[in-house]
């Protein structure tokens, strides 16, 4: 087995990346807390919390959704393209599989109404993308 570049983990480190996206509710608890509760850092502790406050309340909610929504879409595809570009010559069938996958949870990102409507997409994520790609890039490591 050879050693991996960081060319080689770049799809893997998108899926990760996304994977966590996908769970709001971690993102929303979570959400500055390094600069806010460890450091302390009183450069960015106002805007910080105003916008904590604006996660966490269920009318100001929604101004976070359609951008949510776009970074998820940017991820995705950009796991399109880094998959089908890296794999496709190595198992065509499971790129086919992934990318088609991708396409179904893009569509099911586009029309949700809240966060609760993504955040029920990760466990497809996970098995149906996560996974394989964690699969193909074992096989094109070895």
């Amino acid at each position: 087995m050879r050693e991996p570049t960081l060319a080689d983990i770049t799809p893997l480190a998108f899926c990760i990346q996304t994977d966590d996206l996908f769970d709001f509710k971690n993102f929303q608890s979570s959400f500055g807390d390094y600069l806010l509760l460890r450091l302390r850092d009183q450069e960015f502790e106002q805007f910080l919390i105003d916008i904590k406050r604006k996660l966490n309340l269920t009318q100001t909610q929604q101004d976070f959704l359609e951008g949510y929504k776009l970074v998820l879409i940017r991820n995705l595809d950009k796991i399109m393209s880094l998959v089908e570009g890296r794999y496709s010559s190595l198992d065509k069938k499971t790129v086919d599989a992934v990318i088609a996958n991708i396409k179904q949870i893009i569509r099911k990102v586009l029309v949700a109404e809240d966060f609760q409507k993504i955040q029920e997409l990760e466990p497809t994520f996970r098995r149906n993308v996560l996974l394989q790609v964690y699969s193909l890039f074992l096989k094109s490591i070895k």
